[in-house]
Order: C-alpha cells, then sequence, then structure tokens
C-alpha cells in the first residue's frame, strides 16, 4: 500500500510540474515580474488609479524633431505627433516574441523588423469601463473584437503598439498581464522603415482607418506609443 502511495505521489508530482511549466511558457509574465522589478525598476510607494481619461499634449519644436534607432541592424525612424499619458487597466495582450511567434513568424521578414521594436500590443481601457462586471469575460476574444462586447465603451479604449524606448523598459512590458492597472506616457510617434509605407499613429480617440472594416464599423486608429514611463505593481520603469 505505501509503495503504491509512492507512486501516485511521484507522479502526482511528475504531472504538476509538467502544467506549471506549461503554464509558464503560456505566461512568462509570472516568472518574469518579481525578477525584473528588482533588476530593472524602483520602488513606487504612491497607488495608482485608472483615470477618467487619457491626456494627449502638444509638442515643442525640439521635442517633435524625428529621430532614429537601430534595431538588428536597421534604421528606424520614429517622427513624435503628440505627448500622451494615460493611467489604465489591461484588457488584452498580445506578444510578438517567444518561441510560439518564431515557429508561426519566423519566415515573415516584416514581422521579424515590426517586432524588433514593437515587442506588444496592448488593449487599455479607461474610466468606470475598466471595473466593468463583464471586463475579463469581454476580453477572452482578441481585444480588436470588442465592437462584439456593447458593455465596453468603445470611447474608453484604445489599441497601442509599444516602442520601448530602452532596455528597462522592454523588460518591464514582458511583466504585464490582463487586468494590470498601469501608468504610461511616452511620445506618440509615426514611423519610418526602409521599404515600408509611413506608419502612422492615431492622435485621438475620434480617428479611424479610412479603408479597414471590421464587424461592418471602420477600425479605429492604433496608438503607437513610444514609452519613456511604465508604473505597474509598485515599481517603475524608466
Amino acid at each position: 500500500m505505501r509503495l503504491r502511495t509512492e507512486k501516485f505521489v511521484r507522479k502526482f508530482i511528475k504531472v504538476a510540474i509538467f502544467f506549471a511549466l506549461v503554464f509558464l511558457y503560456i505566461h512568462p509574465e509570472y516568472v518574469k515580474k518579481p525578477l525584473y522589478q528588482r533588476l530593472y525598476a524602483n520602488p513606487y510607494p504612491q497607488q495608482i488609479n485608472v483615470w477618467e481619461q487619457d491626456v494627449f499634449a502638444d509638442l515643442s519644436s525640439e521635442q517633435a524633431k524625428p529621430f532614429s534607432r537601430e534595431y538588428d541592424g536597421i534604421k528606424v525612424t520614429f517622427l513624435p505627433q503628440k505627448a500622451y499619458a494615460a493611467t489604465a487597466r489591461i484588457g488584452y495582450v498580445d506578444r510578438y516574441e517567444g518561441l510560439w511567434e518564431k515557429f508561426f513568424h519566423g519566415h515573415d521578414i516584416n514581422r521579424k523588423i515590426y517586432n524588433s521594436f514593437a515587442p506588444l500590443d496592448l488593449a487599455l481601457v479607461y474610466g468606470a469601463n475598466a471595473y466593468h462586471e463583464k471586463f475579463f469575460s469581454c476580453f477572452k476574444h482578441e481585444y480588436r473584437l470588442l465592437w462584439s462586447c456593447p458593455e465596453i465603451d468603445t470611447k474608453y479604449l484604445n489599441n497601442y503598439h509599444i516602442i520601448p524606448a530602452n532596455d528597462n523598459l522592454r523588460k518591464g512590458v514582458a511583466t504585464l498581464k490582463q487586468g494590470d492597472v498601469i501608468y504610461i506616457a511616452g511620445l506618440l510617434v509615426n514611423v519610418r522603415v526602409p521599404n515600408w509605407n509611413e506608419m502612422l499613429t492615431g492622435t485621438s480617440h475620434n480617428m479611424t482607418h479610412k479603408d479597414q472594416f471590421a464587424g461592418g464599423l471602420y477600425t479605429g486608429m492604433c496608438f503607437i506609443l513610444y514609452l519613456q514611463k511604465l508604473i505597474v505593481d509598485g515599481y517603475v520603469y524608466e
């Protein structure tokens, strides 16, 4: 009897370890968060709360000057349009790094270029909508399908292409998960990549693409955010 019990325990432990590894493979942020907080961030003692709305600000002539960075040997130029800040709740995280992405899209050179400077997309929600009772059920699917969930007012959400300004911020966004309340600040930028059409950022919530439909509606303009500051879970990345 004792031998059978020991075999069962060993088998149970192996199965538990297997499922734990699968979970961490799918959600590496649970391991990265405590590690990266200590290595790449500083404690932030104040509590952050979801804002009723995000904030846009005009740029000075100096701030509006284009600047370039090199990613994997490719020069990417950013053209600042607005300064931006918000405290919002994450409805969905779409990551473009990791084995899954490399396996399915590793052959796509354009996607690899994009991923090199924008490692993830975020759907963010502001105001009372951030705490709606159907918040998590509405975001079970890809954030672009949100018009199928009218409980969340689309005036208080947007999709963001996040471009970390440095390695600390790149580590910070790797810790983000659905439901986190985060503060973000930086520049809304257009993006120029050699041999691409210029990527245009939204600079207000009433902007839509003129040639892209989904669900019978014109899709809203994504915000392309050159991220310069991130606060999440009591830590600040800059």
